[in-house]
């Protein structure tokens, strides 16, 4: 089999592209997983209640995928990086002033960080195995994501100088997507078994885990509400995928958004008001906003290449 294209890669869930990464037989991952117009897993972040600021996004550049931001009203794009390899999951440190991100390095996806205008950029992680998903701590500490062990995925922290590292998980399936919640005391994340991937919450030592959604259905990219008491996710509905509210503890489960087209990487806004999230408009993916009752949704991007792994950052 040859080397997918990044095209191909951008659309696999999460699950499929960790697959391909490894070099799993597609034709498994098609049958254990639906297909969707974009990655999956991304997840994004928690803030704290606050002003809305600006967007994080990883778009297409025509020749790999880069870091930009946007005002939510659409206007301001500027971008963030500008090299030849793809840079993707955005995720603003709790001031905005830094977003760290996934990016390759011609051998794996490591970890880096950069000033949210752009310039002083990092590697926070330097090994041989995959590293994904970044996301903050709420006092701006720490980073934690999804490292490949040789086996499958586990939830590890690292201080943001790179040192301190801790492994959170350790088990003998995927955990991914993970957020810390707005109190710094709970880690929302997605775990994976012989069926699906469901929504879990532990605590932020490592201790604790707790199923939120249980369900034949696979889930992704959970993010907390402000006030930490909710979770915006993604969910496969048997057509496409779309976005749900639910509690911390399981109950009031809300869907989001219906149509016929996929919504995902979901990011609550900083004043609670507001989700974006990326979806399908059948052409390519854009960057969309929606109450978070649902209703019409706004676009933010309007362009003729793939927008994707939105975070929303904290105002002035």
């Amino acid at each position: 089999m040859g080397t997918p294209s990044t095209a191909t890669l951008r659309s696999l869930t999460r699950l499929a592209r960790i697959a391909v990464a490894a070099g799993a037989v597609l034709a498994v991952v098609a049958t254990a997983l639906p297909a969707t117009s974009a990655s999956s897993a991304p997840s994004h972040q928690w803030r704290f209640p606050g002003a809305n600021g600006r967007l994080a996004y990883s778009g297409d550049d025509g020749t790999d995928y880069e870091i930009f931001t946007i005002n939510p009203n659409g206007g301001g794009r500027q971008r963030v990086t500008d090299n030849t390899d793809d840079d993707s999951y955005p995720a603003y440190s709790p001031k905005a002033k830094w977003i760290a991100y996934e990016g390759y390095d011609g051998t794996d996806n490591e970890i880096y960080l950069i000033k949210a205008n752009g310039g002083g950029r990092r590697q926070l992680t330097d090994n041989a195995s995959d590293d994904y998903n970044p996301a903050w701590s709420p006092n701006g500490k720490r980073i934690i994501y999804s490292h490949d062990d040789g086996t499958d995925y586990e939830l590890v922290t690292v201080r943001t100088d790179g040192g301190g590292r801790r492994q959170l998980t350790d088990n003998t399936t995927d955990d991914y997507d993970a957020v810390y919640s707005p109190s710094g005391t709970q880690i929302a994340f997605i775990g994976t078994d012989a069926t699906d991937s469901d929504v879990y919450t532990m605590n932020a030592n490592g201790g604790g885990r707790h199923a939120v959604t249980d369900n034949t259905s696979p889930e992704y990219g959970p993010s907390y509400s402000p006030g930490g008491k909710w979770l915006v996710y993604y969910l496969y509905d048997g057509n496409d995928y779309e976005l749900y509210t639910i509690k911390v503890n399981g109950g009031g489960r809300h869907q989001l958004t219906d149509n016929d087209f996929s919504d995902e990487e979901p990011s609550w806004s900083p004043n609670g008001k507001r989700i974006a999230y990326d979806a399908d408009d059948g052409n390519d993916n854009e960057i969309y906003t929606i109450s978070t009752t649902g209703g019409t949704r706004r676009q933010v991007t309007d362009n003729d290449t793939y927008d994707y792994d939105v975070d929303w950052g904290v105002g002035p």
